[in-house]
């Protein structure tokens, strides 16, 4: 199996995305901090800790957006404790990649354990698409496109990102065809 049919098959199953979620949160956190990073420290730094490397590009949706910041910041955090979650003392900040993708970890984990809850899976699905184009997709776009690395993993992660995004865009696109209760923020 290709690497982007192992990614479509993971994507198949909300157990599989919590997964695929959890892994991506992990990448993108510095190799400090998580054992056996897939990164070595040298090259995470330099191309994505701009206090480190002048040419490295920010995970932080901040620096993107930064006349936007304030907002960008109540949106993020209602969005997490909307579903219970709170900012630990030294955690990330909360529009950090990594927490972006460790809160659609969390929902893809709630819809695995909703499995017969209908009305459950459909709100999880709202707020999975929701969060997806407001916040992820923006992110994800902006850190692509201003990445200058030339480190082949550092790429790959990247657009592996990219494409988990746009794949569960399209998915809960579909499923708001199939159910027209999932409307659309875009």
């Amino acid at each position: 199996m290709t690497p982007g049919g192992e990614l479509k098959a993971l994507l198949g199953s909300a157990a599989g995305r919590s997964a695929v979620y959890a892994l991506l949160a992990r990448c993108f956190r510095h190799p400090a901090q998580v054992e056996q990073h897939p990164l070595p420290a040298p090259a995470f730094e330099a191309a994505f800790e701009p206090a480190i490397s002048e040419h490295a590009c920010s995970l932080r949706a901040g620096a993107y957006w930064a006349h936007e910041q304030s907002t960008l910041f109540e949106e993020l955090v209602r969005f997490y404790e909307h579903f219970g979650l709170a900012r630990a003392e030294h955690a990330e900040l909360p529009d950090h990649l990594s927490v972006q993708f460790q809160f659609m970890h969390y929902l893809a984990h709630l819809e695995d354990e909703a499995r017969a809850d209908r009305a459950a899976i459909d709100a999880l699905t709202r707020a999975q698409r929701d969060f997806l184009e407001r916040q992820l997709r923006r992110l994800v776009y902006a850190v692509h496109g201003a990445l200058k690395s030339g480190d082949a993993g550092c790429r790959e992660l990247v657009a592996l990102a990219v494409s988990c995004v746009d794949a569960e865009i399209a998915r809960t696109s579909r499923a708001a065809r199939r159910n027209p209760d999932i409307p659309s923020t875009t």
